[in-house]
Order: structure tokens, then sequence, then C-alpha cells
């Protein structure tokens, strides 16, 4: 029988919470230990699914027992446990974005590429069915060349509530969807201009329009904000690729069942993580799959770590542009 892949989790907050989840779960895979600097709850976690508690990463990714690493410290933390766990000879999952520099996903990849072992980057709409389809259409040339595409995604103050001055609007919901943009168009980002706006919040801009080129043409606006109501219940999203011979339309928002009370209306996640009779299903579940399989089976992740940097990138030059207020160039620029 072959040998389960023995598996840590750095960072067992919301979603390192969830990986954990999915990770006991796996047939091919044990769940050996979680780290976090939260003692009482990493110990909580632990306990739940069977798993060791550490306080210190570093004892957790030097375990001979341990194959496979996941990272989900917050966004501005993935670097050191990253680089440890390479360092280690362990393979990577680190949840996205990949950084919040580009100078971070450099070392992080040249590191992974220097130990020999596999990482990728938990882009995850990748691994949504809708967004699959969609990106699968164009890719086949079923409705042309892209001209444009249009994406938005919009979710709920309760968000700035709990990840305000921890993230920003830019990395916690567009990077998801520039990435998606990048993976249709599979061309270099040539220039981005953005503009934000602050009118609900009080301690950070909560709403972003950017526009976009690619070196091959095509064009795109993305929007991210999260200014819906605390009660309103589910996220906005959706993409339109306008194409030469058609257009492809993904509703992305989370609104396939409504539960209805006197409180606040609930829109329970079908598409992510939902748990069904106590196992968790969805793009989550498929995607460390996935990883799990390119790791026994030497095949290649679905997002390289070249891919998750150019959405880091994208993400970073649009905050340089709301900086000057001007266009930033990534790519080459037009004579």
């Amino acid at each position: 029988m072959p040998k389960k892949l023995g598996v840590g989790v750095v960072g067992v907050g919301v979603f390192g919470e969830q990986h954990a989840k999915v990770y006991s779960q796996l047939e091919h895979v044990r769940l050996i230990g979680v780290a976090d600097l939260n003692e009482t709850r990493c110990a909580q976690v632990a306990k739940t699914f069977g798993a060791k508690a550490f306080g210190d990463y570093n004892e957790l990714v030097a375990r001979a027992d341990i194959d496979l690493v996941a990272v989900c410290t917050p966004d501005d933390a993935h670097l050191h446990p990253v680089l440890a766990a390479l360092s280690a000879g362990k393979h990577v999952f680190v949840e996205k974005p990949f950084a919040t520099s580009v100078a971070d996903c450099t070392k992080m990849a040249s590191a992974a590429e220097l130990a020999g072992r596999k990482l990728t980057v938990g882009q995850i709409l990748r691994f949504d069915p809708r967004y699959h389809v969609a990106r699968e259409a164009v890719a086949r040339g079923d409705v042309g060349e892209i001209v444009h595409l249009t994406v938005r995604r919009n979710n709920q103050m309760a968000s700035a509530d709990r990840l305000g001055g921890r993230t920003s609007v830019l990395f916690f919901l567009g990077i998801h969807d520039l990435d998606f943009m990048n993976w249709c168009v599979g061309s270099k980002l040539q220039r981005v201009y953005c503009e934000s706006t602050r009118r609900v919040l009080d301690n950070a801009d909560d709403t972003y329009l950017a526009l976009v080129r690619y070196e091959n043409g095509v064009i795109a606006s993305l929007e991210a904000s999260w200014v819906l109501p605390r009660g309103y219940g589910k996220l906005e999203a959706e993409a339109e690729i306008v194409c030469t011979n058609g257009t492809v339309f993904v509703d992305g928002s989370a609104n396939a069942v409504r539960v209805a009370t006197s409180g606040p209306v609930n829109h329970p996640d079908v598409t992510y993580g939902p748990e069904v009779a106590g196992l968790s299903y969805g793009a989550l579940r498929h995607q460390l799959t996935h990883f799990v399989d390119c790791i026994r089976f030497g095949g290649e992740p679905l997002v390289s770590p070249a891919e998750a940097a150019q959405a880091v990138a994208g993400i970073c030059a649009m905050e340089r542009s709301l900086k000057t207020g001007a266009p930033v160039y990534l790519g080459r620029k037009p004579k």
C-alpha cells in the first residue's frame, strides 16, 4: 500500500481550519500537525482533527513524516514559513495571495526550484466549476478570440469588520478575478490603472475599479468592494468575456440556496466548502486533492508560481496607480 502523504498546516484561522478539515478527510493524506501563534486556537483545531499542535511552525515543517506543508498565514506573512518548508524539503501549498510583493514571490519560486519541490498557490476560482467551464469554453475557441472582459466581486461590510487593516480589498477579493482574467487571456499584463473611493468605511478605501490592458491587446475592467450591507447574506460576483464570435457569462454569486428567517437572509456556501454527511466537498477539496495527486503522480499544478506572481504583480501595480494617479506599465509600452 502506498505511503500516505504527511501534511502540516501553518496558520489555522478561518481558512487554515478548512484546510485542516479537508486534509483530515482525504484518502491518501494523513494530517500530522497544525501550527499557529495562538496556542488556544491551535490546540482546539488540532484536537478537532486528530493532529498535533505546534506553537512554532519550524518544529512542524522539520518533522521527517511531513511531506506537504499548507501555509495559511495572513497575506503578508507567507514568505518565512514557505521558505522554511522548502528548505526542509517539503512540497508547499500557499494560500492566495502568493505574497504582497513581487520580490517575495520571486524568493519563494526560486527556493522551490532550488529545492526541487512543488509549489502552488490557492487561486481557487480555477477549481470553481463555473469559472473553470467558462475558461475552457474560451480556451477551446468556442466563442472566438477575447476582445474584452468585465469582472466584479462585491462582499459585505462584515468582511471589512473582520479583515480591515490586515489586508486590502484588492488582495482579498480582486486577486481572485485578476488571476481568472490572466488565465483566460493567456498574455502578460501590459498596463493597469486603478481608482478607489471611501464612501462607507472609516478606516480604509472600500471600492476599487481598475482598467487592465494585456500585451496581446485585450482590455478588461475589474471591480472589487466590501460595501454590501452587513445583513446582505452573500457575495455578489460575475464575469463576462466578450469574444469575436460570442460571449461567456459567469454568475459567481452565492445564491443557489437561500435561508430566510426573521433575521438577515442567509445564502449558505454550496460551492467552495459545503459539508455533506460530515465530509467537506466543493472547490477547496478539489483544489487540495489536485495538488496531492500532483505530488503522488508527478503532475504539474494547475496554478504555477509564475502565474500566481503575475496576479500579485498586477495588484501591486494597481496599488501604485492609486498612489500616483497614473497608469502603471508592467510590460512593454506601445510605440
